[in-house]
């Protein structure tokens, strides 16, 4: 009976955990689009429709959409890391906070989000290890360490604190995704 119990209550404490990462998700959503023509998530950078996402695998010349709405390339190119798009008038997109992501104490939980094709979003916890400046291909970056799955689902999406402030972005680096 008491191995019941201590089940019941392990249960109980991940579907608490699970209903809280999907809050976090909920409240985080609002800043992640999908980009239809590079297929990928996308973070909404600030209130002047700038979307930041992972680089596409071919060069880009022409607007793309996200929903109704068109998209300019500010900066995109194969060539590099993170690509930078903006969207023209009032869209409505809400921006995402951001945070340092040295504030966090090592070990702490993170979420991964990401917003999917024909809508809806992906999401994933893990745990936040540090950060350590690397190089991507010939751009200096600062990388989160974390045991957060990170395939190509996961290209273009956030990576936030449980107080759903963005950390990073995910983004294909020398044919890893980091």
């Amino acid at each position: 009976e008491m191995l019941r119990l201590k089940l019941s209550t392990q249960q109980r404490n991940l579907e608490d955990l699970t209903s809280y990462f999907a809050g976090v998700a909920g409240e985080v959503k609002h800043g992640l689009v999908w980009v239809g023509e590079l297929e990928t998530s996308g973070v909404i950078w600030g209130d002047n429709g700038l979307i930041i996402t992972a680089a596409p695998k071919e060069p880009v010349l022409t607007t793309v959409s996200v929903g109704r709405f068109r998209l300019e390339p500010d900066v995109v190119s194969p060539y590099f890391p993170v690509a930078a798009l903006r969207a023209t008038g009032d869209t409505g997109f809400q921006p995402v906070f951001r945070s340092a992501a040295e504030t966090l104490p090592e070990g702490s939980w993170i979420l991964q989000i990401a917003a999917k094709q024909g809508g809806g979003y992906l999401y994933a916890p893990g745990t936040y290890g540090g950060v350590v400046t690397g190089n991507c291909d010939g751009f200096s970056v600062r990388t989160l360490e974390t045991n957060l799955p990170l395939g190509d689902a996961a290209m273009g999406s956030g990576v936030f604190d449980l107080y759903g402030n963005l950390l990073g972005v995910v983004l294909r680096c020398g044919g890893e995704n980091n």
